[in-house]
């Protein structure tokens, strides 16, 4: 087994030996933290409290997780979705992946514009 035991709380030291390399600790704790929620439905602190097991199953699909994250493929890419403006978006390697800088001007445009404002955005990356 490549973590000392099959409990969720032992993923955590994997995924900072693994990525320790290619991240920092703040970026590690970052995906750890995306992937725990996206998984597993848990928050950090229910994480931290959590005494929960996983099958053979899940800890191969944790294995897959690091390796991809390893050869840098965004988190986005690895959960198979992110969020923009408070809305889930499907998301693979066929699909760019929003900016926060893009949900900070629609947020800006909303803010300081008339609220009937229709916008369509299509393929302008």
């Amino acid at each position: 087994m490549f973590v000392s035991s099959n409990r969720l709380v032992d993923l955590q030291p994997y995924f900072n030996e693994k990525l320790g390399s290619i991240y920092d600790q703040r970026e590690i704790d970052n995906l750890f933290y995306l992937f725990i929620e996206a998984e597993f439905g848990l928050t950090k602190f229910e994480f931290k409290q959590s005494q929960q097991r996983l099958s053979e199953s899940e800890l191969l699909a944790v294995r897959s997780v690091v390796k991809r994250l390893q050869n840098n493929e965004p988190i986005q890419y690895v959960l198979g979705f992110t969020e923009f403006y408070g809305c889930k978006i499907k998301v693979n390697s066929n699909v760019l992946i929003p900016r926060p800088e893009t949900e900070e001007l629609v947020d800006l445009i909303l803010k300081n514009s008339d609220h009937n404002l229709s916008i369509l955005d299509i393929g302008t990356g």
